[in-house]
């Protein structure tokens, strides 16, 4: 309400109310949907593995002359959740499909925690891997996130 020039009160017109009430309903509920994501982003976290080093090397046992290769991955948890790595695919195959020609370092499944790092390597015999050969090793985790690496056997 505002006062006229000779003392009577005039009111909002009717529309102009109604704008202003819509207006500052949709700020709110814009408010409020912000607000909301930002919980429910805060609580279930963010799964974010990296593979920060990669490299493979190959060794010789002296006694047996048994050769194989030895890829090893360093990996870093940047997200804000554990990540479970569940399962190591190398060339779009299970590591547990080559049978006793790959093994790997680790009992899966693995945890890393928030800001964490682990290394893992994974044993190739020279029977089922080449020289100069280039695979991919994936990282693949129990909430479905896969990350792949690239490597050439030596």
């Amino acid at each position: 309400m505002y006062l006229l020039g000779d003392g009577c009160m005039k009111a909002v017109d009717p529309v102009i109310a109604s704008v202003i009430i819509v207006a500052v309903a949709i700020a709110l509920s814009i408010a409020i949907a912000l607000w909301m994501s930002g919980l429910v982003i805060g609580v279930t976290g963010v799964e974010k593995l990296e593979i920060v080093s990669s490299y493979a090397k190959l060794y010789v046992n002296k006694t047996s002359l048994k050769q194989w290769f030895n890829a090893t991955l360093i990996i870093d948890n940047k997200g804000t959740k554990p990540a479970t790595i569940d399962s190591i695919i190398i060339n779009g195959k299970p590591y547990t499909s080559y049978d006793i020609s790959v093994n790997i370092t680790r009992q899966l499944p693995v945890t890393v925690e928030p800001g964490g790092r682990i290394s893992i390597s994974v044993l190739m015999d020279t029977r089922s891997f080449h020289h100069g050969q280039m695979i991919t090793i994936e990282i693949h985790t129990a909430s479905g996130g896969a990350y792949p690496t690239t490597l050439t056997l030596p």
